[in-house]
């Protein structure tokens, strides 16, 4: 069974991503993303990963985003 941060990225290959690591972190992954519906449709965002060493046993953290996709408000209700 194929394990870890090759297997991860072949699978986003595979996929077509175009997956890349962070220097120095190999097992941090980031792709670009375009969004394909709804009011962000069109809109290309960065999503990253922290891939373990046992993926797939073990699941990426994430999804993380590398953009501000709704307002910063602080205080008051939800």
């Amino acid at each position: 069974m194929q394990t870890g941060v090759e297997y991860f990225l072949q699978g986003l290959r595979d996929l077509g991503y175009e997956p890349v690591t962070l220097p120095d972190k190999p097992e941090h992954v980031v792709i670009e993303y375009a969004v394909e519906s709804g009011k962000f449709a069109g809109t290309k965002l960065k999503h990253g990963f922290v891939v373990p060493a046992d993926f797939p046993v073990t699941p990426p953290s994430g999804i993380h985003i590398a953009a501000l996709i709704h307002p910063v408000q602080s205080g008051g209700l939800h």
